[in-house]
């Protein structure tokens, strides 16, 4: 299995298997999420909120840092973990997006400038985990 969303398959297949709809929409929603990104985002935001003074420049110089280099990375990780051929620029904007959601609803940067809302992050976590499977690339797409 690839790093990447593949485009759906034949409608003929999903008939024959009932669940390979489903199937492929789990798929979907996971391969979406920047997990590798969000692992590193993660690991690196209690770093700085631990070394750092709360309502320092430097704290929010850094969080910044972070997201935007983060956010940066995220399409060009993709990019290049796609293989020949393989559509990717659904892929590199969804997970980009992605990224964004999931980092807005772990506080760090947006705690920091007041932007932060619990429950706004958490409609909007559930809105793209549940939307984002939704969306498939078709065949012969870039």
């Amino acid at each position: 299995m690839g790093r990447l969303v593949e485009p759906r398959p034949d409608p003929a297949l999903v008939q024959a298997d009932p669940n390979q709809g489903v199937k492929d929409y789990l798929e979907r929603v996971a391969k979406y999420v920047p997990g590798e990104i969000l692992a590193a985002y993660l690991t690196i935001t209690p770093v700085l909120i631990g070394t750092t003074e709360a309502g320092s420049g430097t704290r929010f110089f850094l969080q910044l840092v972070a997201f935007l280099a983060l956010l940066f990375l995220t399409p060009l990780y993709f990019r290049f973990m796609a293989r020949p051929g393989q559509p990717k620029r659904l892929q590199m904007g969804i997970s980009t997006l992605g990224f964004a959601v999931w980092a807005y609803s772990q506080g760090g940067i947006f705690t920091t400038i007041g932007l932060y809302h619990p429950g706004a992050a958490a409609l909007f976590l559930i809105l793209f985990s549940l939307s984002s499977g939704l969306v498939a690339p078709k065949p012969g797409t870039r």
